[in-house]
């Protein structure tokens, strides 16, 4: 039924952009119609950024596992987002525990990464830096730990923050925290915020340390 919604809301929007595309090249970027035409093109392209997240809450995928170097995934993940990271003069540091291999679906868990660090950048001052970590753990779990300077959650909205569709982001879709923890449950493991620091928010990533390929130092 959700592929279904999808597809049925994606058609007009893919039609309503072909047309605002078309319509604006009869104009110049100075004139109003040209901008009005644009903000149209921008929401279509965030009404269909909504039925993409939805349709990856409603529709999860089973995950693929391979044996993955978690480290190496957080690495690509950040050269991915370098663009982000220096378009909001945030820095970012990434320390490692060592080289580990986990057996995860390599692409739910870079998609895991992606959105808690754009959060984070998102919650960052401008100079501001962001502190990646990987953590050996002795309950049989391997932690990524994720730490911004930002202002922080709301202790009020705490119990919110995995909540379908809520956000409090003007352009957010209150998705990403969902999805997110639902492709690490699958995972054998457990999404956790943390929001008591004095400044920022802690984010802990907690995957299970399987098999007896799992480490090499």
């Amino acid at each position: 039924m959700a592929a279904g919604v999808a597809h049925e809301i994606r058609n007009p929007l893919a039609s309503i952009k072909g047309y605002a595309q078309f319509a604006r090249t009869s104009f110049e970027k100075d004139q109003q119609t040209y901008q009005d035409l644009s903000v149209i093109l921008d929401e279509v392209d965030r009404l269909d950024l909504i039925v993409e997240s939805f349709m990856g809450f409603a529709l999860p995928n089973k995950p693929d596992k391979k044996w993955v170097y978690i480290e190496d995934l957080l690495d690509e993940t950040i050269q991915l987002l370098k663009s982000d990271f220096l378009n909001a003069a945030v820095g970012v540091r990434l320390i490692t525990a060592g080289k580990t291999k986990l057996f995860i679906d390599a692409g739910q868990i870079k998609q895991v990464f992606i959105n808690i660090i754009i959060n984070a950048i998102q919650a960052s001052k401008a100079s501001g830096e962001i502190v990646i970590k990987t953590l050996n753990s002795v309950d049989g779990f391997f932690t990524v730990e994720i730490i911004d300077q930002g202002t922080g959650i709301k202790e009020e909205i705490m119990d919110k923050v995995f909540t379908p569709f809520y956000t409090t982001k003007e352009k957010g879709t209150g998705l990403g925290l969902s999805i997110s923890s639902r492709i690490i449950q699958n995972h054998g493991g457990a999404l956790e915020i943390d929001s008591t620091m004095k400044q920022g928010v802690r984010v802990l990533i907690k995957m299970p340390l399987k098999g007896d390929l799992n480490h090499e130092s």
